[in-house]
């Protein structure tokens, strides 16, 4: 798997956007090479979730996120994770996914957004 990683916070990163990651995918023509999509820096680079996610599902092994600026826990930012957990829910993604983020405030209490996900206690 390879990640597109978002030149705000990494200045001169080489692949930055779904748009790059499918056109090397493209090129690359191995089906043993796939995506890791990382919704915090697809929301950095400005993608438009509806527009990025359905194309780049089919080819994506595994899934991270975290809230958009800070990196935080779900619900602290301005990415609407609901809208993308459905997208993700109406795909043929079986993959996991997985929080990637800075806890903004303790620990334990960054989980209590579980709870208000639809994926909350499925196993």
């Amino acid at each position: 798997v390879f990640e597109a990683i978002n030149r705000h916070d990494v200045p001169g990163s080489l692949i930055s956007t779904t748009a790059e990651q499918l056109d090397i995918l493209r090129r690359l023509a191995d089906p043993d090479v796939r995506l890791q999509i990382d919704l915090y820096h697809m929301a950095r680079m400005g993608e438009v979730f509806p527009l990025a996610l359905p194309a780049a599902l089919p080819h994506t092994a595994h899934i991270q996120f975290a809230d958009v600026p800070g990196r935080n826990e779900p619900g602290t930012g301005s990415l609407d994770f609901s809208a993308a957990f459905a997208l993700i829910a109406q795909s043929d993604y079986a993959g996991w996914l997985a929080a990637e983020y800075r806890p903004g405030d303790e620990s334990g209490s960054s989980f209590d957004w579980l709870r208000r996900q639809p994926f909350s206690g499925h196993a």
